[in-house]
Order: C-alpha cells, then sequence, then structure tokens
C-alpha cells in the first residue's frame, strides 16, 4: 500500500502532511485532493 501512495504522491507532489492525512484515511482518494 505505501508503494502505491508514494508512486501517486510522485505524480503530483504534495506535503508530508497529505500522506499522513492517507494514511489515517486510505478510503480517500488522492485524486480530489
Amino acid at each position: 500500500m505505501q508503494r502505491q501512495s508514494l508512486g501517486k504522491l510522485h505524480h503530483r507532489p504534495s506535503p508530508p502532511r497529505t500522506t499522513d492525512y492517507f494514511t489515517d484515511n486510505p478510503t480517500i482518494p488522492l485524486g480530489p485532493v
């Protein structure tokens, strides 16, 4: 799961805070945010 998150984050750079947010809420997609 972490690998997928890293890939998506790499595609569109985001602050580490977002990563923590998704780690707590993996149900929310990385698209809208």
